[in-house]
């Protein structure tokens, strides 16, 4: 009689186990789906806003980064600058030209700047970070082999700073935003500090 007793139980604990088990398995992979995305791109979906996506490119590699370094005096003119070519997975020619012009005496001391890229998104980040200019930075951007649907959100784009104080993006000049012949072009978008900056709808 103990033995009818007991089986049943031992079944119904296996079974509530599993349940449990299950349930924090389904939480664990919700977290990590939200922890995939990086904190400036959960900003911009809880603002409502869309980062302006990059074809994807057919390399292995999903997050290239384009890098440059250069000492700039502080009382002369620098400029940094990027260029990314790839073939996306339709096997288009993607590629995404881009400089920073530091004008001079708008530096507090002369040093080393940096510009990088992510190809994910038409983003680009600056250091060190909390660097300052008396007198705007200009970015200057041409990216060519864009998809259609991306071109069209591309016509009222604006760029924004990701500010990690209050994890949010604000907007900031430009002189011209445009899309022509399929080639998307910002001229002299203003740099005040270095941050992430990114293009969005």
């Amino acid at each position: 009689m103990k033995k009818f007793v007991i089986f049943p139980l031992l079944l119904i604990l296996f079974f509530a186990g599993c349940q449990k088990d299950t349930s924090l398995v389904s939480l664990e992979q919700n977290d990590s789906k939200s922890l995939q995305k990086p904190a400036w791109v959960l900003a911009a979906e809880k603002q409502g806003l869309t980062l302006i996506a990059l074809p994807q490119s057919s390399s292995l590699s999903l997050e290239k980064k384009i890098r440059d370094t250069e000492f700039i005096k502080h009382d002369e003119f620098g400029k940094l600058s990027i260029e990314n070519v790839y073939r996306s997975t339709r096997n288009n020619k993607v590629s995404i030209e881009a400089s920073l012009s530091i004008r001079a005496n708008s530096l507090a001391e002369s040093g080393y700047l940096s510009m990088s890229f992510v190809n994910e998104f038409l983003c680009f980040e600056f250091g060190p970070s909390g660097t300052t200019f008396s007198k705007d930075a200009l970015l200057n951007v041409e990216a060519e082999g864009l998809d259609r649907s991306t071109l069209e959100e591309l016509k009222t784009a604006k760029l924004n700073y990701f500010d990690e104080t209050t994890k949010s993006w604000i907007e900031v000049g430009v002189d011209e935003i445009s899309v022509r012949d399929g080639k998307f072009v910002c001229k002299n978008g203003k740099i005040p500090h270095f941050s992430r900056y990114g293009f969005t709808n």
